[in-house]
Order: structure tokens, then C-alpha cells, then sequence
């Protein structure tokens, strides 16, 4: 049976520089192993990154931190 490459997708709120992408890329490898990374950019985001894989999203972008002010202040 073939191994399936983890695709991780990589959305930021500005196209990441090739340094930026460099650091990001390491840090994905260093936590999974070999991935395929699908870059994209959301101005909506405001600052920070989204990574998503499988089941799971890191939320680092300022949005994400916004809405969970407002869950928490409801």
C-alpha cells in the first residue's frame, strides 16, 4: 500500500515572503514529516496565519483572536 502525502494548507493574510515560507515549511516538517503545503492568501484574516490539515486548524490570525473575544464577551 502507498503512503499518502499529509496536504497542509497554509492560508495567511498577506503572500508570506520566501523567508516566511522557508520558517513555516521547516516548523510543518519538523511536526509532520514530509508534507505537500498549499499556500493562499485571505485579506479578511487581518494579520497572522490559518493552518489547516486533516481535522485539525491552527488559528493564529488576528480574526480568529477577534471572534474569540467576542465568543467570550457574549
Amino acid at each position: 500500500m502507498e503512503a499518502r502525502e499529509l496536504t497542509v494548507q497554509v492560508v495567511s493574510a498577506t503572500a508570506p515572503t520566501a523567508a516566511q515560507k522557508t520558517k513555516i515549511k521547516q516548523a510543518v516538517t519538523q511536526r509532520l514529516g514530509g508534507a505537500e503545503i498549499v499556500w493562499s492568501v485571505d485579506s479578511d484574516l487581518i494579520g497572522g496565519i490559518v493552518i489547516r490539515y486533516g481535522d485539525t486548524e491552527l488559528d493564529g490570525s488576528v480574526k480568529g483572536m477577534l471572534d474569540d473575544v467576542k465568543r467570550y464577551i457574549s
